[in-house]
């Protein structure tokens, strides 16, 4: 999901319906304000050498962020390059920033390349912040450092709410 527009909410219901391998010349997505509220089905399938690198001390503050909802500074779009230039700092970073009102993940395996957050309170493999949604049946595994200022864990950062993680690893 990639979006220009601000305050982006997504309600989609996706399911995976084969494996997919990223190397680190392959992907580079800017998602901004997104707060991911549909279901994730993985069908068991699986995501190999997913890189997630958020550094907010950089202008271009990189992959799968939320930003904090009071914060007014308006985003800059170039039209000549078709890319949104972020004003403000990542609060989350994950596969999915922020998973809430209801969010479903479930049934994947994910190997992680590298997960960094510099600056980033809430870093997670699959969200940042999980509110009142829940986890399943996914499997993280790989032999990267998961990396973040504040609140950091290997499935997700803060779970809070009505939220649940189970038979994840």
């Amino acid at each position: 999901v990639s979006s220009t527009e601000k305050n982006f909410k997504s309600n989609k219901h996706l399911r995976l319906v084969r494996d997919i391998t990223f190397s680190s010349q392959e992907l580079t997505v800017k998602t901004f304000n997104v707060d991911y509220s549909g279901v994730f089905d993985g069908n068991g399938m699986t995501i190999s050498d997913i890189r997630i690198n958020a550094d907010t001390t950089k202008s271009s503050n990189a992959i799968n962020k939320q930003l904090t909802s009071n914060y007014e500074e308006e985003d800059t779009y170039d039209d000549d390059n078709n890319e949104l230039t972020p004003n403000r700092k990542a609060t989350s970073v994950g596969m999915f920033a922020k998973l809430s009102r209801g969010a479903v993940v479930k049934n994947l395996d994910i190997t992680i390349a590298e997960l960094y957050g510099t600056g980033v309170n809430f870093v997670g493999t699959i969200a940042g912040q999980v509110i009142d949604s829940k986890i399943y049946n996914i499997n993280v595994s790989g032999s990267a450092v998961v990396f973040g200022h504040n609140i950091v864990g290997g499935i997700a950062g803060r779970v809070e709410g009505n939220s649940s993680v189970v038979n994840a690893k």
